[in-house]
């Protein structure tokens, strides 16, 4: 898709960036987790959001869904594809979004892994 459409994949420290704001924080709204301001294992939903659900949870920025929801697919520091941001089916309170939860060629599939795009 994305040599196709011309955009690519973000690395991890830009997903970071755009996730916390550069402050660093531990979640995209701050350090404390909530679990009804994002689509975890925690909040109890149990199945895919829609885009404009939980937006007490949008970053500083305005980005949405970056905790919980889907893993989404990031380049690491190696070129080799990782998921990061926690899902539906992940408990997003235990790791935050620093933890890298898969390494991976791109292609790996599952019901909650997604991706955003750089352009």
């Amino acid at each position: 898709y994305c040599g196709w459409a011309g955009v690519r994949l973000p690395t991890w420290a830009e997903w970071q960036c755009a996730v916390t704001g550069g402050v660093g924080h531990r979640y995209p709204w701050g350090d404390e987790y909530d679990p009804r301001i994002c689509n975890s294992q925690e909040s109890g939903r149990g199945s895919l959001a829609r885009v404009d659900d939980y937006g007490p949870g949008d970053t500083p920025s305005g980005l949405r869904q970056m905790c919980g929801n889907v893993f989404e697919w990031t380049i690491g520091p190696n070129g080799e594809g990782e998921l990061v941001g926690g899902s539906y089916r992940a408990p997003c309170q235990l790791w935050g979004l620093g933890y890298v939860f898969y390494r991976s060629a791109p292609g790996f599939l599952a019901p909650d892994v997604g991706f955003r795009v750089v352009r």
